[in-house]
C-alpha cells in the first residue's frame, strides 16, 4: 500500500504517480539484498499474439503514435513462416519483419518510411519494444520505487540485481491499474552467488524441448531412483509450474 505521505508529496509537487514497484526475495520472503538497477521499456506487442490479442495494440500504436490514419480498423496477416507480419488497407500497407537471429525487427511502410523495433524473447515470447525509457524510479521510505508522470502507454519493468536473476514485468499498463494503490509486485529469485545461510540445499534446472529451446512454465515430476535405505532425502509431491519451493 503506497503511504499517505508519499501522495501527500506527490501532490504537493505537482507530480502524478504512474505505478509502483515492490520487489520480494522468493527465498526470505523479505525485502531484497544488494544493489538495483531497474529500467523501464516502451511495450509495444507480443509477436505471438498478432494476429490476435495484440492487433489492436499495434494498430492504435501505426495510428496514434505514427499518425498513419489508414491503419486504423486495418487487415492484419503473418506469413507462414512466422516471419513478417502484414498490415494492409486499400492500396496502403506495411509489414513487420523480424531479423533472422530474432533480435531485432523492422517496420517498412508503403509510403518508404522504416523504423527498426527490439525484439526480447521473454516467458517463451517474442515481445516486441520501441525504446527504452530513460525515466528512473525513486525509491521511498517504504521501499517502493515509484515511476512518476508517464504517459498513458504500456510498459514492462526489467529489474538487475547482484545476486537475483534478472526479471522482466508483465506489460503493465498505468490506466488499468488500481487507482488508489497502483502497485505491480515482481518476486525476484536468488543465484547462486545469493548469501545462504549454511547447510540450505539449493536444486535449479532447465526444462528444454527436443530443439533445445527453454519451455516456459514447465512442471516437473522427480523420482527417488537410489535404494530406499541409501537415500537422505525425498521429494514428497510434484512440482506445479510456476513453483519456488519443492518438498
Amino acid at each position: 500500500m503506497i503511504a499517505k505521505r508519499d501522495k501527500i508529496f506527490l501532490e504537493q509537487h505537482s507530480m502524478r504517480l504512474s505505478f509502483a514497484v515492490s520487489l520480494l526475495d522468493d527465498y526470505s520472503k523479505g525485502k531484497p539484498i544488494g544493489r538495483i538497477d531497474m529500467s523501464l521499456k516502451e511495450y509495444l506487442f507480443s509477436w505471438d499474439n498478432v494476429p490476435g490479442k495484440d492487433s489492436e495494440r499495434l494498430l492504435r500504436f501505426l495510428k496514434d503514435d505514427l499518425d498513419i490514419g489508414w491503419a486504423e480498423n486495418a487487415y492484419i496477416s503473418k506469413s507462414s513462416d512466422g516471419m513478417i507480419i502484414s498490415i494492409s488497407k486499400g492500396v496502403n500497407s506495411a509489414e513487420i519483419i523480424m531479423d533472422e537471429k530474432k533480435k531485432k525487427a523492422t517496420l517498412k511502410i508503403s509510403d518508404g518510411k522504416t523504423l527498426y523495433l527490439k525484439v526480447k524473447e521473454e516467458n517463451g515470447k517474442l515481445n516486441i519494444y520501441l525504446k527504452e525509457i530513460k525515466e528512473k524510479p525513486i525509491k521511498n521510505l517504504s521501499s517502493y520505487y515509484l515511476f512518476l508522470d508517464l504517459p498513458d502507454d504500456s510498459y514492462t519493468v526489467q529489474v538487475k540485481y547482484d545476486y537475483y536473476f534478472d526479471e522482466d514485468s508483465e506489460p503493465i499498463r498505468p490506466a488499468d491499474l488500481d487507482p488508489k494503490n497502483p502497485v505491480v509486485d515482481i518476486t525476484l529469485k536468488p543465484k547462486s552467488s545469493y548469501p545462504f545461510p549454511p547447510r540450505a540445499t539449493l536444486i535449479r534446472g532447465v526444462v528444454k524441448n527436443t530443439d533445445g529451446h527453454v519451455v516456459a512454465n514447465a512442471g516437473i515430476t522427480a523420482k527417488i531412483l537410489t535404494p530406499e535405505e541409501n537415500k537422505s532425502a525425498e521429494i514428497v509431491e510434484d512440482i506445479s509450474a510456476g513453483a519456488s519451493s519443492i518438498r
